[in-house]
């Protein structure tokens, strides 16, 4: 059965030395947004910090075969403005 990883990088990049055992691609695939969404979810506060998060799978030889992206950004307003809109968030 083919072998997947799941990685989180959100500044502090995090390799999942786990091995997670599926059938196929399509499976990691779904797999994929669940535990992004359940993270997101889960460890927003985290995340808001961040700004930039993502998740990446990849196979057993390291190829990365899907990649989930998320970008906070606030396109009207400073990099001041941003970082007070962030602070009200976590707040």
């Amino acid at each position: 059965m083919p072998q997947y990883h799941f990685h989180v990088h959100d500044g502090r990049s995090e390799s999942d030395p786990e091995t997670v055992m599926l059938t196929d691609q399509s499976v990691a695939k779904v797999m994929a947004v669940t535990l992004a969404g359940e993270i997101l979810q889960s460890e927003a506060n985290r995340i808001v910090d961040s700004r930039n998060w993502s998740l990446e799978v990849t196979d057993d030889a390291g190829l990365a075969l899907y990649r989930i992206e998320m970008r906070l950004s606030c396109p009207n307003e400073s990099a001041r403005d941003i970082d007070q809109a962030l602070q009200t968030l976590v707040a």
